[in-house]
């Protein structure tokens, strides 16, 4: 017999004890195969998964998520296993549903949580209770900022820097203390915060659309779990995977990252053929009976994250020659967009949608060194110098054109125009350079223009992202590696893109590497034509990526020049196609005769 949660004391001691259960419980179930004991067994993670949860709500920082999320991942996949044991040996379905219960509950449950607390905070207390929370929020930003400044100088002042550490850690504690008012006070609201439930299998159709297919991926070092739902088919299976694959996989990835130098050109091209087959047989091939339509909505998982799965080949090499826009591409087949889980997606996506489609454009210049430390520097810099971007001006200029928008462009686009002027768009277009810190993440940084920016350094940093509330539909993040970054176990990559999910937008697109400025700029300004033309996100970007690659040469059809952008969240077109408008046109205009003919013949009669 397992105690009910609510009785166990939230810390890790307790959580201990209950995992040595669950170990004695599946080592009794691996010698005696008893089905009972695995219901015990699977009972016990689904515990242990309850305490994690509520550890979860106890802590008010996302470094410590994260770090929870690290320790106890092995939790989440014992629950997995456990309940696809159980369904597999009784065939009854309330086993798959909490199987995938658990598959959507390992994904990014800090970055959901994290939502969760940002959208309870605007409903159900009082002001100033609200402004207190803000205020602690605001202050924990500001000692993180005031560190993160302090650590950049030749010589920082290691007493200031321990002053301003512990008072993030005191005023951590008192945030803690209000989080306890509000459980007691205002359990709706409460509720709202800290809700831990997941979206229902029989919901997910009403999350990504009538013919979509949501394909959840969880990684262990064993085996591969793949959730495949759709409106007619539920099926989990289970791939035995080992080190190998996961060599694959990094050697896949490294080969999409940058083509090779002539002598090794013809090595690299086979190698990405024959690796990426590999990983089709593994990854998608098994999944393929169960799909419905050309849509999938991907929710990747460990270092499956760094792979556009758009590149993936879905056959074997057809010919010897060396060209890369012949290869028969995943993305030739399917409309691929990802999302963190289908759970995160679900509450993104706004209930009520503006029908405006308001952008702003940000292209700065870099016309002036740049004195950052050397943490931060990465091989997009050259001697400390970051090199314009003209063609991403190009870009920006275009698609501010073609939608009507608003530009700040060169010395305009500052940093503090982004934090007054984001919050009132519906597209939030970013044409600039990123640098990355993948020793903290938090302070991953956008580059804006210096040039008379007295309020702001230029460095957007991520931290700073996640307190800019949005109501974007879509962020376009046309900059490097702005996808990119640490890979943390269940919270996926924590990248500049993650940020701007939190705060507000429905959808990202981001940069898993380097663009190429040309190259990326022809994309986009595509992506653009499509979503005007009324295509979804992922449509857009397809069709922009099939014509690039049937215009271009044989160095740039390598898919280092045209993958790296990928499409995260809400795929829904931004945009009424022609079609639609004939359509809305012809019922309009039959709904007009109607009208007038009642009213005619009440005249008349």
């Amino acid at each position: 017999m397992n105690p009910p949660l609510e009785s166990i004391k939230v810390e890790k001691t307790s959580l201990k004890f209950v995992q040595l259960k669950y170990l004695v419980l599946w080592n009794i179930y691996n010698k005696t195969q008893d089905t009972e004991i695995l219901k015990t067994a699977s009972s016990t993670a689904k515990l242990i998964v309850g305490v994690l949860e509520k550890l979860r709500i106890n802590i008010s920082e996302d470094d410590s998520r994260l770090i929870l999320g690290d320790n106890y991942r092995i939790s989440y996949l014992n629950a997995i296993r456990d309940f696809n044991l159980l369904y597999n040996i009784s065939g009854n379905r309330d086993y798959l549903e909490e199987a995938f219960e658990y598959l959507e509950k390992s994904k990014v449950a800090g970055l959901l949580a994290a939502t969760r607390e940002l959208n309870a905070s605007q409903f159900s207390i009082p002001f100033d209770l609200a402004n207190l929370e803000k205020k602690l929020r605001s202050e924990i930003n500001l000692m993180n900022a005031k560190i993160d400044e302090e650590v950049q100088e030749d010589r920082p002042d290691t007493i200031l820097i321990k002053t301003w550490s512990e008072k993030i850690l005191a005023t951590t504690l008192m945030k803690d203390s209000l989080v306890n008012v509000f459980e007691k006070k205002y359990p709706d609201y409460f509720a709202l915060k800290y809700n831990t439930t997941v979206t229902k299998l029989d919901e997910i159709s009403g999350v990504i659309g009538r013919n979509g297919n949501y394909i959840n991926y969880v990684a262990s070092d064993t085996l591969l779990y793949i959730f495949v739902a759709n409106r007619k088919n539920r099926e989990l299976l289970v791939i035995p995977v080992d080190s190998n694959f996961y060599a694959d996989i990094r050697e896949f990835r490294a080969l999409l990252a940058m083509p090779s130098s002539s002598g090794n050109a013809r090595v690299a091209f086979e190698n990405f053929q024959q690796i990426g087959y590999r990983l089709y047989r593994k990854i998608v091939e098994p999944i393929r009976p169960f799909l419905i339509s050309r849509k999938l909505l991907i929710s990747p998982d460990n270092i499956l994250s760094y792979i556009p799965f758009e590149t993936i080949p879905a056959s074997p090499s057809a010919n010897d020659r060396m060209l890369y826009n012949q290869i028969n591409y995943l993305m030739n087949e399917f409309d691929i967009s990802y999302t963190y889980s289908v759970t995160f997606m679900a509450e993104s996506m706004k209930k009520v949608r503006s029908i405006s489609n308001r952008l702003i454009a940000f292209a700065p210049s870099y016309s002036e060194p740049i004195n950052i430390g050397s943490v931060l520097m990465n091989r997009q810099m050259t001697n400390g110098m970051l090199p314009d971007l003209p063609y991403a001006k190009q870009e920006a200029e275009y698609v501010s054109d073609l939608t009507n928008g608003t530009l700040y462009e060169n010395e305009e686009a500052k940093e503090a125009v982004y934090k007054n002027e984001s919050g009132k768009y519906d597209i939030i277009h970013l044409a600039m350079h990123t640098v990355l810190n993948d020793k903290d993440p938090m302070y991953s940084t956008l580059i804006f223009s210096s040039e008379n920016d007295t309020a702001d350094d230029r460095f957007l940093k991520t931290y700073e992202v996640y307190s800019i509330p949005l109501k974007a539909k879509m962020v376009v993040l046309s900059s490097c590696n702005s996808g990119a970054g640490f890979l943390s176990s269940g919270e996926g990559i924590l990248s500049l893109a993650r940020g701007f999910m939190y705060s507000g937008s429905e959808s990202v697109v981001m940069a898993m590497w380097e663009i190429e400025d040309k190259s990326g700029t022809d994309i986009v300004k595509r992506f653009y034509d499509n979503l005007k033309a009324g295509y979804t996100k992922s449509a857009a970007l397809r069709r922009a990526r099939l014509s690039y690659l049937h215009n271009a040469d044989q160095l740039r059809s390598h898919p280092y020049f045209w993958s790296s952008l990928v499409v995260y969240g809400d795929n829904r077109p931004l945009y009424y196609s022609r079609h639609s408008y004939i359509l809305l046109a012809l019922a309009v205009t039959a709904i007009s005769a109607v009208v007038l003919v009642y009213f005619w013949r009440r005249r008349n009669s």
